[in-house]
């Protein structure tokens, strides 16, 4: 694995080339989201300066009109951390993983203000009724006067040793780093949020969260 030393100002003048480059998917998006944020880390990770990009699930660069999109932003994102697409496939430090799409709805209930104002949350798949996120509890329906259908928009990005060179059919080394990040709203659009989780993940790559965080994106 070829080691990479970044100075404070590399570093930084990379991850600003690269956040501009992000930045301009995010012009005119004024909406305000919570992101909720996953990321991982191995104490065992080297530093290391190439990738190779793939799709977590197999073969679907070919056949999904979304990936070079989702692509174009995680190599902008991988970019602010001082990493480049390898010359070639074997040379690659790293291998990374793409995945994204939007998960099923559930339905999203919130109580008037004379019940606390809390945020609760039913699934269509329980019987148990509405929970209260604040303090867990059950919830009459008859409290909840609105109903909105959210669905979960997800990006995940994850790292592994590219320990079998280019043979693309058995990339299983180590897993280095992982960051997943979602967005729950009423839009079953992912293009939409694609800049919103972009400028989300970028912060948080080769990083760790010991628990996951909710963040206020744009």
């Amino acid at each position: 694995m070829h080691l990479f030393r970044k100075t404070p100002f590399i570093k930084h003048a990379l991850r600003a080339l690269a956040l501009c480059a992000v930045a301009g998917w995010l012009s005119g998006c004024a909406t305000t989201y919570d992101v909720k944020v996953t990321a991982l880390r191995s104490p065992e990770a080297a530093p290391c300066r190439t990738y190779r990009l793939v799709s977590a699930v197999e073969g679907r660069e070919t056949y999904d009109p979304q990936y070079p999109s989702v692509a174009a932003v995680v190599e902008q994102a991988l970019a602010a951390h001082g990493l480049f697409a390898a010359s070639r496939p074997e040379w690659a430090d790293i291998v990374v993983k793409v995945d994204f799409g939007v998960g099923p709805c559930r339905l999203k209930k919130t109580a008037e203000p004379g019940d606390g104002g809390a945020s609760m949350i039913y699934y269509p798949d329980k019987s148990s009724g509405p929970i209260s996120e604040s303090t867990g509890t059950i919830v009459p329906a008859s409290a909840l006067k609105r109903v909105n259908v959210v669905w979960e928009k997800r990006l995940l990005v994850f790292a592994r040793e590219n320990t079998m060179g280019g043979n693309t059919g058995c990339d299983s080394g180590a897993e280095l780093w992982r960051v997943e990040v979602a967005i729950e709203d009423s839009t079953q659009s992912f293009d939409e949020l694609l800049p919103v989780l972009a400028g989300a993940m970028v912060d948080h790559i080769d990083t760790f969260t010991d628990t996951d965080c909710i963040e206020r994106h744009k």
